[in-house]
């Protein structure tokens, strides 16, 4: 720009010399011409006049040049100062809007000598240093890095002063606030700006990140966290899995614990899912607690927790822990809740040195399912994979596709098996029992697929269409010819998942009026796990899951419907409160009468009987198989039995064919009745 001012400025001056000569040139060109003026008019001594004009204008030209050429400098001086001082009024301004760009700045920028003392600092160091710009001149500015960052940022600093790269750097790190609170994240940007006078030195632009990286982290750790407990997720754990795999010519061997809660879904569909959550986050505390810290806890998803452990050694040991920490009762805000784990266990010395971490992961899982299908009923248990586990897995999933469409197939079957009067021998009711025809498996017992309808939600479908199956037989026997079929009672099994759907007295009511059955001959058998509520028993206080079940039960009640309570002393009902709830029937558990062969369990059912008498309960006793067992429940005065000794449960059809045998005379517990 100053080049185009000067280049300007001569050609203006030499426009006004030229302008002179052009004006001295006709001044000559007319004086030439007076000769000729001066004889036609008669002037006298041309000679010397003609000399005496010349020279005037000799003298004339050389002061009009001279004249000319000093105007020319005069204008180009005034021009040049015209631009220095337009130029340092510029430069005045950018100063100004730079002070007042720094001063405002959310950044630190600071100005360091070669020794790294501040000579200059914007206001934003009271931000992010917790001292005003003032006090930070004079400082090193390596002073407030962080000492386990010093070094790094020195050596960026070096590098970038002796380097070429026009590009400036940018470091990362921490710096020390003055105020002695916590130490800042920050992004330093350096520009060497020695060699430019008006600032002499190096340029650090200070950015505070530490809101930045701190939701950075938080992200972080949301994405391989599990949010509820805290634990590692899947993928986390996975990562970790497959780095331990990664090692394993150096490690003893690897375990992978994958363990399941038995009773989660029962606790979540009663007590609701925020006694379900709190439920998972102390089991979560309890896990962490028993692994060393170069183990890994997980949680895959649902109820399913999975530990890393770096010496397989250690894992029948280790899974016996967990099984006894989750076997103490957890005390939630809802109730009293007694836990039990399954647990598979697969390590890498079964798998073999080619297996990934899914598939060590996927052998643990299969493990699980074993020791949860075997433990089923009995004390939690551990299984360890073993190779032939697979193929049983496999045929379990097929299983549970299958399951999915047999009632639309019609491959199921409602088995009836009767209840007796222990007194006359006289049939009371039948319990209906369904049985699954698989075309190719056959007959599939009922404690194989009733689990994986629970798990698929089969079971609504199947529930359904035994509600009505059932009440639909129990009315066409009411219009048969055989006496000793009419007006039996028809009990019916409902899982706590049918119970938990809203529309499921609905779903009772509409069996009843499409069969035409009297509301008081359908019994509705549930298990004592429909029992639990937020408080930690039924009582019936109307609030929470547990309570809405037991509200179904009572509406059922006031239509007619009778309620039965099975399997009675196998979980967590008390006779206490059995009083508060809306029970006619009281079933005791096979496993009651079992003792009863050893000589043992008399004194309890005489216990069970007097209470249950004492509220009002019919009482059923389940699983007589044997005369002695029936001699003695009938001694202790049990009104009503049910099992092998009498029958088994048969098909509508087989029992017409048996009771048509039998007639209807009475027949005493001595007697063998029918055993199918």
């Amino acid at each position: 720009m100053a080049d185009d001012d000067a280049s300007r400025a001569t050609v203006r001056a030499v426009a006004v010399g030229l302008l002179a000569v052009v004006v001295e040139f006709a001044l000559l060109v007319g004086l030439h011409e007076l000769p000729r003026v001066a004889a036609r008019r008669g002037w006298s001594g041309w000679p010397w006049e003609r000399t005496a004009v010349s020279g005037f204008l000799l003298v004339l030209g050389l002061a009009t040049g001279w004249w000319a050429v000093l105007f020319a400098r005069v204008l180009r001086s005034q021009e040049v100062a015209e631009r220095a001082a337009s130029e340092q009024r510029s430069l005045v301004r950018s100063e100004r809007h730079f002070s007042v760009l720094a001063r405002h700045a959310a950044d630190l920028i600071a100005v360091v000598r070669d020794d790294l003392v501040v000579v200059t600092a914007s206001s934003a160091s009271l931000a992010v240093l917790g001292l005003p710009a003032e006090a930070l001149v004079g400082r090193r500015f390596s002073d407030f890095v962080d000492p386990m960052d010093r070094l790094d940022f020195l050596t960026h600093l070096d590098e970038h002063l002796t380097s070429e790269v026009e590009d400036p750097p940018t470091w990362s790190g921490r710096l020390a606030r003055e105020d002695g609170a916590s130490p800042v994240d920050v992004e330093v940007v350096m520009r060497d700006l020695r060699g430019d006078e008006a600032v002499g030195g190096t340029v650090l632009t200070v950015r505070d990140v530490t809101e930045q990286r701190r939701l950075e982290q938080s992200l972080r750790y949301q994405a391989f966290h599990d949010g509820l407990t805290e634990l590692p997720n899947r993928d986390l754990f996975l990562d970790r899995l497959d780095h331990a795999l990664s090692r394993r010519d150096v490690m003893p061997g690897l375990a992978v614990l994958f363990l399941d809660l038995d009773e989660f879904k029962l606790v979540n569909d009663s007590l609701g899912h925020e006694a379900g959550d709190e439920l998972l986050r102390e089991v979560a505390k309890r896990l962490a607690g028993e692994v060393r810290a170069s183990d890994t806890v997980a949680r895959l998803g649902g109820d399913e927790v999975v530990v890393l452990l770096e010496d397989a050694a250690l894992a029948e040991q280790l899974a016996e822990r967990l099984m006894a920490v989750l076997a103490v009762p957890f005390d939630l805000a809802g109730g009293v809740v007694t836990m039990r784990a399954s647990i598979g266990i697969a390590t890498t010395s079964v798998a073999g040195p080619a297996t990934s971490g899914l598939e060590l992961l996927r052998n643990a899982d299969i493990a699980m399912y074993v020791a949860e299908r075997d433990g089923r009923g009995a004390s939690p248990r551990a299984a360890r994979f073993e190779p032939g586990m697979h193929s049983a897995i496999v045929a379990r999933l097929f299983l549970k596709h299958d399951l999915a469409v047999a009632t639309e197939r019609g491959e199921l079957r409602l088995h009836y098996q009767p209840t007796v009067d222990l007194d006359t021998g006289r049939w009371r009711g039948v319990e209906a029992l369904v049985r699954w025809e698989h075309p190719e498996r056959g007959s599939v017992p009922p404690l194989e697929f009733i689990p994986l309808a629970e798990e698929n939600g089969a079971i609504l479908e199947i529930g359904s269409w035994v509600l009505r199956t059932a009440c639909a037989q129990a009315a066409a026997w009411d219009r048969g010819d055989q006496p000793g079929l009419v007006g039996l009672s028809m009990a019916v099994n409902v899982s706590v998942r049918q119970l938990a759907e809203s529309d499921f007295v609905s779903t009772v009511m509409a069996a009843l009026t499409e069969s035409g059955l009297d509301p008081h001959r359908l019994v509705v058998e549930v298990t004592e796990s429909v029992l639990l509520s937020p408080s930690g028993a039924a009582n019936g206080s109307g609030s929470g899951a547990g309570d809405e079940r037991i509200d179904r039960l009572r509406d059922l009640r006031r239509l007619g419907v009778r309620i039965a309570i099975d399997d009675f002393g196998t979980g967590y009902s008390s006779l206490a409160y059995l009083q508060h709830l809306p029970f006619d029937i009281l079933k005791i558990d096979k496993s009651f009468v079992d003792a009863l062969s050893s000589g043992e369990g008399s004194a309890l059912i005489e216990g069970i009987l007097a209470i249950s008498d004492a509220l009002g309960f019919e009482t059923v006793a389940e699983g007589i198989e044997d005369l002695g067992q029936a001699e003695v429940l009938r001694r202790l005065r049990c009104p009503v039995g049910q099992g092998w000794l009498f029958s088994r449960a048969l098909e509508a059809g087989a029992l017409e064919t048996a009771v048509a045998a039998l007639g209807t005379r009475p027949r005493l517990p001595g007697e063998l009745v029918h055993r199918g």
